[in-house]
């Protein structure tokens, strides 16, 4: 469905097809957002990620898409938020810590990052993804020995490594 509908030059045609007959689809509403973005739409984009938000205001990857339109629309703050938000619901989701690194690193505030990582680890103080989280911002903050302390404080195993 991706390929069908992201990356065909028909697939705009196809989506509104699917649409007619599963109007209240998330999914579709995600690929409607997605293609938005793709054809260079990122206010359309955003309406779409929006009505979805207040239908599942808890949905990660929604928060994670939400962050791409607001780097496309040039809003770095608003993109560190909805990345933020994306990670305090799923900690695990790579493309929303990198993404918040990778920003956090364009603006020099790596601070506001490794204390969002370090409370999300005290939380859940068995998932071995936080440990590596804050370790990883540390070295990327230069505070090596500090991030090889806790490296070998990192339990051997956990519950969702």
């Amino acid at each position: 469905l991706e390929t069908a509908i992201l990356r065909r030059p028909w697939g705009g045609e196809e989506l509104a097809l699917l649409r007619e007959g599963y109007p209240g689809s998330a999914l579709l509403g995600r690929y409607q957002a997605r293609l938005a973005l793709l054809q260079g739409a990122p206010d359309e984009a955003e309406g779409v990620v929006r009505r979805l938000l207040d239908r599942q205001p808890r949905d990660a990857a929604l928060h994670r898409l939400h962050g791409e339109i607001l780097e496309a629309r040039h809003d770095p703050d608003g993109a560190l938020r909805s990345y933020g938000l994306a990670l305090e619901l799923d900690p695990a989701d790579a493309e929303a810590f990198g993404s918040l690194v990778r920003l956090h690193l364009a603006q020099g505030s790596l601070e506001p990052l490794l204390e969002r990582v370090r409370r999300l680890r005290t939380l859940e103080p068995g998932d071995l993804v936080r440990w590596d989280r804050e370790v990883e911002v540390l070295h990327r903050m230069g505070r090596l020995e500090e991030a090889r302390e806790l490296a070998a404080r990192r339990p051997a195993t956990g519950g969702t490594a």
